[in-house]
């Protein structure tokens, strides 16, 4: 990524989300005692299974935000780890510093189905995009500050081919009574292929979108025309967004915990000026119950 599109993201951040993320390293830069405990917790085998919704707004036009199942799952036994949809094993494992290999789910897909009447016409010859099914590796260094972590996921299901990356920072709020509350600071990296994948046009979809279009009289046999009134061609390089999120439980008994978590990323540059795209930022709430054993 050169410097202007640094530059240019950094720049779009709504201010609500500026305001948020000066909070949360203002936290992060203060006291350090809360976190000497939340490290040596991370010593503890935990297994916690439950089951919940989750909730995402819709980063394409024409689609209505959506829910799902979801679980609400944490295990942390030796090595071994799951988080939700994601499962692996560290390789090596120390106070501060541990790495491991992963795989994961992707959460992107468009369906077609989802889109509204009112911009089907938007997608006209356009592909539905698929989940991915990604391993890579996860990196995490117990510092002062809080817990730094960092993840690289390469597609392995032949749908994108690309690649994305997270370096994310969070720190336990301390003296909260039953619950428990984790901000986090991140920054996601979604390489080219990653991207054109998921919020490119390529001109074949626009060729048979033209045909589409043509065929229920709505213009004339025309690419130029198509591109103009209808959508463009779009090739996206690659990109880094920003974002913030918190974790929450609450602890009803020993055992039973209520599991949440609230997520905003803001898409920046190459996907934020996507024909595709409507929304420039990604809203996910996650809320469940989980069995802490």
């Amino acid at each position: 990524m050169n410097i202007n599109s640094n530059l240019t993201m950094v720049k779009y951040i709504p201010v609500k989300l500026r305001l948020v993320l000066a909070t949360v390293i203002g936290y992060l830069l203060t006291t350090s005692s809360a976190f000497a405990d939340f490290e040596q917790d991370t010593n503890k085998d935990i297994v916690s299974v439950g089951a919940g919704i989750k909730v995402y707004s819709a980063p394409y036009g024409g689609q209505n935000g959506y829910t799902e199942p979801f679980p609400t799952i944490e295990i942390e036994l030796n090595r071994f780890f799951v988080k939700g949809l994601m499962a692996g094993y560290r390789f090596y494992d120390h106070k501060r510093v541990s790495l491991g290999v992963a795989a994961n789910y992707g959460r992107e897909f468009l369906d077609l189905n989802d889109i509204n009447d009112k911009n089907q016409k938007l997608y006209y010859g356009i592909e539905e995009r698929d989940a991915a099914v990604e391993i890579g590796f996860v990196g995490r260094f117990y510092s002062r500050v809080g817990l730094v972590e960092g993840t690289f996921f390469k597609d392995i299901s032949d749908t994108h081919d690309g690649t994305r990356s997270s370096l994310k920072i969070s720190r336990p709020i301390p003296d909260t009574g039953n619950w428990t509350l984790v901000p986090s600071f991140y920054v996601n990296y979604y390489s080219e292929k990653f991207n054109n994948y998921y919020y490119g046009v390529s001109k074949a979809e626009n060729e048979a979108g033209l045909a589409i279009a043509v065929s229920k009289s709505e213009i004339v046999d025309d690419p130029f025309e198509f591109s103009r009134l209808i959508r463009p061609t779009y090739s996206p390089g690659n990109s880094g967004h920003v974002g913030f999120d918190l974790d929450i439980k609450y602890a009803f008994t020993e055992n039973v915990k209520l599991i949440a978590n609230i997520a905003i990323e803001k898409f920046a540059g190459e996907i934020e000026t996507s024909p595709l795209t409507e929304d420039n930022e990604l809203i996910t709430t996650v809320i469940g119950l989980a069995y802490e054993f």
